[in-house]
């Protein structure tokens, strides 16, 4: 039987490079097409040109601090908000790429994967035209997973901080993050390797860790959420 030679796009690289490619061409898209803001971007360029522990209440801070960081590196513009969102996105589809190599036989199956998530209609088209917060998330939902399968995979502290991390970026991202968190653990506890995990005193260090990220932000919700309705 003839063995097939992999090709580039069969390769690490050669999915770095088609997503690379697929972010660029949807970036000069949305900046050379129109000029105009979309309701979500126009809220972050007023709520990025600050620095605060929260600006919303319905939202945490995370997205419009790495806007504001944005601003100041390269001003405020249609540009800067729309680098913001598709590293937030390369991001997501990075850490699925890499949860999918660490279950998955071949580059080439994890490359289908991760980009099955074009057939998810919100992450094919919405994303590009409205979603801010929820574009976080999702990349912190795929670090999460990730995290999750490394943990599965070894029980080194470097695993509990690392998943301790992405818990607290998720917090950061959305609230509703919390939903996706639980459901996650539910199902990690039905399997008795990364039950063993979960129950290790570790894990304590894990949520100090998620806490400690998200306390001065839920500290400023506590603070102003009743005045911002």
């Amino acid at each position: 039987m003839k063995r097939v030679t992999p090709g580039f796009l069969d390769t690490p690289a050669g999915f770095g490079a088609l997503l690379l490619a697929y972010l660029v061409v949807h970036l000069l898209l949305r900046v050379l097409v129109s000029r105009v803001l979309t309701i979500d971007d126009a809220r972050e360029a007023v709520l990025g040109q600050t620095l605060a522990w929260g600006y919303q209440a319905r939202q945490p801070p995370l997205y419009n601090w790495l806007v504001w960081a944005t601003f100041r590196l390269v001003g405020v513009s249609v540009l800067s908000l729309t680098l913001v969102k598709y590293a937030v996105l390369g991001m997501a589809y990075g850490f699925v790429y890499a949860s999918a190599r660490r279950i998955l036989p071949t580059p080439r199956l994890a490359t289908l994967a991760t980009f099955s998530l074009l057939l998810v209609f919100p992450v094919s088209w919405t994303v590009h035209d409205a979603l801010t917060h929820s574009t976080a998330v999702l990349a912190a939902g795929a670090a999460t997973f990730y995290a999750v399968l490394r943990l599965g995979e070894s029980d080194r502290l470097g695993a509990y901080l690392g998943l301790g991390v992405a818990a607290g970026l998720g917090l950061l991202s959305k609230y509703t993050y919390a939903v996706f968190a639980a459901a996650l653990a539910l199902a990690a506890l039905t399997d008795a390797r990364y039950r063993r995990r979960l129950f290790d005193v570790r894990l304590l260090l894990t949520l100090a860790l998620a806490a400690l990220m998200v306390s001065p932000a839920l500290l400023w919700l506590w603070r102003h959420g009743h005045d911002l309705g």
